[in-house]
Parts: C-alpha cells; sequence; structure tokens
C-alpha cells in the first residue's frame, strides 16, 4: 500500500508540472521549465541556445591591403613630405660637387657654394624680410656664381625658390627653414673641404717674362 501511495504522488507532482506554463530566464530569450523534484534531486530542464557563427578575421594580405585604402595621416604624410625634400637637397648637392670635381674649378666653385651660403643665411637670419626671399637674374654675382656653375640654380630650387620671371622668389612661411638649414650645413661641409683642398693644392708656377729682344 504505501508503494500505491508513493506512486500516485509522483504521478500526481508529474501532472503537475505538465500544467505549469513555460518559464523564461533572467535573459528573457532562454525557457526554463520549473524545477522538478525526482528521487529527492531538483533538477532544471533548460533550452541551450545555438552558438553564434565565428567571426571571420582578415589575413595578413587582407590587412595590407585595408591598410593601403585608408588615407594616411595629415602628420604622416608632412613627415614624408619633408623627408622627401631633404633627398632632393642631398641630390641636389651632390650634382653641384660632382660636376664642379675638377682641382681647376675648386676656386669658382668656393665662389659659387660662399654665394649660395649668403643667400639662405640672409633667409635664416631675417625670415620675415622679403628683400631677402627675392633673388635678381640681373645680378652679376647671381649670373656669375650661381647661374653659371652646374648644379648651383638647382639646389636653389630644391631649397623651395621658385622662378619668377625676372627673380628667383621664396615664398613666405617658415615651413622651409628646416630645409634651408639642411642645405646650409651642407654648404658649410663643402665650403671647409674645398678650403682645405685649396691650401693642400701647390701654387701656380709663376709666368716668366716674354723676351722679344736679346740685350
Amino acid at each position: 500500500q504505501q508503494q500505491q501511495q508513493q506512486q500516485q504522488q509522483q504521478q500526481q507532482q508529474q501532472q503537475q508540472q505538465q500544467q505549469q506554463p513555460v518559464a523564461f530566464g533572467g535573459g528573457g530569450d532562454t525557457p526554463v521549465r520549473p524545477a522538478s523534484k525526482q528521487n529527492g534531486v531538483a533538477e532544471s530542464s533548460v533550452v541551450t541556445p545555438l552558438p553564434l557563427p565565428a567571426q571571420q578575421h582578415p589575413n595578413g594580405e587582407e590587412l595590407k591591403q585595408q591598410k593601403r585604402q585608408q588615407p594616411a595621416e595629415p602628420a604622416v604624410a608632412a613627415a614624408a613630405e619633408a623627408e622627401a625634400n631633404v633627398t632632393v637637397v642631398h641630390e641636389a648637392m651632390s650634382r653641384l660637387r660632382r660636376e664642379n670635381s675638377d682641382p681647376n674649378q675648386a676656386e669658382a666653385l668656393l665662389k659659387s657654394v660662399n654665394m649660395l651660403k649668403l643667400y639662405l643665411a640672409n633667409v635664416l637670419n631675417e625670415p620675415d624680410d622679403p628683400k631677402w626671399r627675392r633673388i635678381p637674374k640681373a645680378n652679376s654675382n647671381y649670373s656669375t656664381r650661381v647661374r653659371g656653375m652646374a648644379g648651383a640654380e638647382e639646389l636653389l630650387f630644391a631649397c623651395g625658390f621658385q622662378n619668377k620671371g625676372h627673380q628667383l622668389l621664396l615664398e613666405s612661411g617658415t615651413e622651409q627653414m628646416p630645409l634651408l638649414r639642411t642645405a646650409h650645413a651642407e654648404l658649410e661641409r663643402t665650403a671647409s673641404a674645398l678650403q682645405r683642398k685649396l691650401r693642400e693644392m701647390p701654387p701656380a708656377p709663376a709666368e716668366q717674362p716674354v723676351v722679344f729682344f736679346d740685350e
């Protein structure tokens, strides 16, 4: 009789559990059935949601492609442009020295280098004075020491000077200052090297007087 009573109680509990509505968990999306007791142990029936698909991560080549397509930041672009301008100055200085490497041209090259130094030093010392930013082409020093020396005029163009009719013009602003300082330092080193070379060169032989008549 006791066993029959226990079986009847279990059947009544199962019927009550089936009649109770299905509740939802705290998230509102996971159905949870009320806890039931079987053999004295509480159990719950939880419906596990399906796992979400794994996210697709781009590989190395795709990341490189995305980086190329992204526009460069202004600071990065400005730094790259400044580096390119310095490279142009170094190349212009190399051409100036290479095109005038003949020892017989050392003195003329030194005069050209000193003239270029003066042009740049005037702008560096007084950057707000517009007169130092203009170089008349008709000036005799410019014609003989700069325009007449291979590579000298190209160095001024590399520093930012522009050909404006009868003169070379450097636009106002301070962004050219680092470039001018770089070129001026290169000219200083070149002038020092030329001065040493000229000191080491043997003196030219004295010209013998021309005798037209024997005494």
